[in-house]
């Protein structure tokens, strides 16, 4: 165990599994458990299962999630998309390096990663309408090596989380250099 999402997703499904082999007359049809791997990381297994016929002949899907969003055995069930897109970008600005004491020689990336820092939180509130919901969130900056040396290049790395695919597309669009 390592503790994360993959350890209650594969207990819920060995859960459900053991319910209905203890108890085969509660449920009158045939029932398919399908453990989605790599779920977090674009395009996901599910792409995978897909090709492999997962869902081939299935009436109807039924995904569960953990979300810390709800207290221990609590659960929440919603017909339709539950859970936002998760898509992620990284940018990387170059410059040129050099000593701190000479910054005039250098083409210095840490300011415009600021810039661009602060530009890419204001596009959900300035850019999306507010009644789609939408997150961008930079998570991290990275830039040097040494307190003294300004470094050539400085990358932030961000998510993007939405329900709706035009919005996707919008902050997309957004992103993209002019």
């Amino acid at each position: 165990m390592n503790a994360c999402g993959y350890d209650g997703h594969t207990a819920i499904l060995l859960a459900v599994a053991e319910f209905l082999i203890e108890d085969p007359e509660c449920f009158c049809g045939e029932v398919r458990l399908i453990f989605q791997h790599a779920e977090e990381i674009p395009p996901g297994g599910a792409i995978i299962l897909l090709e492999a016929g997962a869902e081939d002949d299935v009436q109807s899907v039924l995904g569960l999630n953990l979300s810390s969003n709800f207290d221990t055995v609590i659960f929440g069930i919603k017909r339709d998309v539950l859970t936002a897109t998760m898509d992620h970008f990284e940018i990387t600005l170059s410059g040129k390096g050099g000593h701190c004491a000479f910054p005039e020689q250098s083409l210095v990336p840490v300011p415009a990663m600021a810039e661009l820092i602060l530009a890419l939180q204001t596009i959900v509130s300035r850019k999306i309408v507010p009644k789609d919901a939408a997150v961008v969130s930079v998570c991290m900056a990275h830039t040097g090596t040494a307190h003294n040396i300004i470094h050539d290049d400085s990358r932030i790395t961000a998510s993007v989380c939405t329900f709706n695919p035009e919005v996707r597309e919008q902050i997309e669009h957004e992103v993209q250099p002019m």
